[in-house]
């Protein structure tokens, strides 16, 4: 399989701006999703923001 070059996330105003990205962009564009990262996400606290 050919490398396929990741696009760079644009930066986003708002949420709302990035919410409407991703409904229209697919994912394999911007990540590669042949090679995950693995995250450690143990000691994230919830945030007082819903």
């Amino acid at each position: 399989m050919k490398n396929k070059k990741i696009k760079p996330i644009p930066e986003f105003i708002n949420e709302n701006d990035e919410q409407k990205f991703w409904e229209k962009a697919c994912a394999g564009d911007y990540f590669d999703l042949n090679n995950p990262i693995e995250m450690d996400l143990s000691e994230l606290k919830p945030s007082a923001n819903a």
